[in-house]
């Protein structure tokens, strides 16, 4: 595969990775009051795959991290939702933390690839240290797909963090909407396992979801090292979560690795 000149450029509250031999931008890093996260992400072509505000969960934004409840000294603190607020009420808006972007994101170059890693200060609603992270992309082009893998490590401060079972937890992407089911996008995994809804709590090594714009056909493929089950959901969702059967406890200083690579492609599935 051919190598391509990826450079950083900066964006008010972020950065854009450019492929300046094509002068086309490949992928997006930046960051509002209440968390971090990655968009854009295009296809060689040009074709964007994640959603950065869905009108159902305004929290679902690009490739994110969220967790809720995060539980440390019998408080329960929401790091997954975010305003804006979709109703009046709105019970997912109670206890809101942030993961805030500390200091100046770290640039690196490892090879062909670019490197950006940002710490994150993961603060209860009253600004409270609850958890520290540091979280690490790594971009590639290549003829045919843009990648970016996603590294996350949570680590517990001064007190251990309890993280207990629930759905609303982990590493995943907001998929346009061309990539949903509405759209007729098609989803598949390991052999024996297709459609979103088969796809749903499943082990697999690997998560396609392939759509069309006119006849074009493109879409986006999911990985990880770690082997866990899959959250699935049509309408958009895609997300691995660690805590869907058992929870999760970090003494003081204990790190919790996740890890999420997407490749966005064009053409017939990878």
């Amino acid at each position: 595969m051919p190598d391509f000149d990826l450079q950083w450029r900066s964006l008010p509250q972020g950065l854009l990775a450019f492929n300046e031999n094509h002068g086309a931008p490949v992928a997006g890093i930046g960051h509002h009051h209440y968390r971090p996260w990655l968009f854009p992400l295009y296809t060689p072509s040009g074709q964007q795959v994640l959603q950065e505000f869905a009108f159902d969960h305004p929290f679902h934004n690009g490739c994110f991290m969220g967790w809720s409840p995060v539980r440390v000294n019998g408080s329960d603190h929401n790091f997954w939702a975010t305003p804006p607020q979709r109703t009046q009420p709105d019970p997912m808006m109670e206890h809101l933390g942030r993961q805030r972007q500390e200091g100046d994101i770290r640039l690196e170059r490892e090879g062909a690839a670019i490197v950006a890693t940002m710490s994150v200060a993961w603060d209860a609603e009253d600004g409270t240290p609850v958890m520290a992270e540091e979280r690490r992309f790594t971009v590639r082009a290549h003829a045919t797909s843009h990648q970016v893998s996603v590294e996350s490590r949570l680590q517990a401060l001064d007190s251990e963090i309890v993280l207990p079972v629930t759905k609303f937890a982990g590493l995943g992407v907001r998929l346009d909407v061309r990539l949903t089911k509405l759209a007729g996008a098609v989803f598949s995994g390991d052999p024996g396992h297709g459609d979103a809804d088969q796809l749903h709590g499943r082990a697999s090594s690997f998560i396609d979801i392939e759509g069309k714009h006119g006849s074009h056909r493109f879409g986006l493929r999911l990985t990880s090292r770690r082997s866990l089950k899959w959250f699935v959901r049509g309408y958009g969702l895609v997300l691995l979560n660690p805590v869907t059967e058992a929870p999760i406890c970090l003494r003081a200083g204990e790190v919790l690795v996740q890890d999420i690579t997407l490749a966005a492609y064009d053409g017939a599935s990878l």
